[in-house]
């Protein structure tokens, strides 16, 4: 029994000493970054890392500059934008940006803070059922709750 026993307690006592704390934690190098928060960390240098750079290129290009506070896009099967509007809207905008057509209607949102019509999505049957689901800042007494509700989307 013993002889069988030894060599697993072996290597046990063995992974507990490698895991073992050794030292002090590493301090922030200068590439590291500032704190963005104020929050206090579990631990020096918690949540800090050194930042990554990419030397990837990239081509902005402006659609349409006349919106008022978009969150969040999708791509409608034909070419077009449904873009969500933070007060509580969304805007149809054509491929090209010239144009925008604005949808109203919907439930009463709560724009405070990072609250507002938050999130699209095209339901995965969308060309035949014609279903978005939308998610939004829901006021309530309190505040606010993220609700999440669907609609019936026609072509505008």
């Amino acid at each position: 029994m013993l002889k069988s026993t030894f060599p697993t307690i072996l290597c046990a006592l063995l992974l507990l000493y490698s895991c073992e704390w050794k030292g002090q934690p590493s301090k922030p190098t200068a590439q590291e970054e500032k704190p963005n928060t104020n929050y206090k960390p579990a631990f020096p240098g918690q949540t800090r890392i050194t930042p990554v750079k990419t030397t990837t290129p990239y081509k902005v290009e402006v659609l349409n500059d006349v919106l008022g506070r978009p969150w969040g896009i999708i791509n409608l099967p034909d070419g077009r934008f449904l873009i969500t509007e933070k007060s509580g809207f969304m805007n149809v905008v054509s491929a090209d940006g010239k144009s925008v057509s604005k949808i109203m209607g919907f439930p009463k949102v709560d724009a405070k803070g990072q609250g507002g019509m938050l999130d699209v999505a095209l339901d995965p049957d969308f060309p035949t059922n014609h279903i978005i689901y939308f998610s939004f800042s829901e006021p309530y007494a309190n505040g606010n709750h993220t609700a999440v509700e669907r609609g019936n989307y026609r072509k505008i």
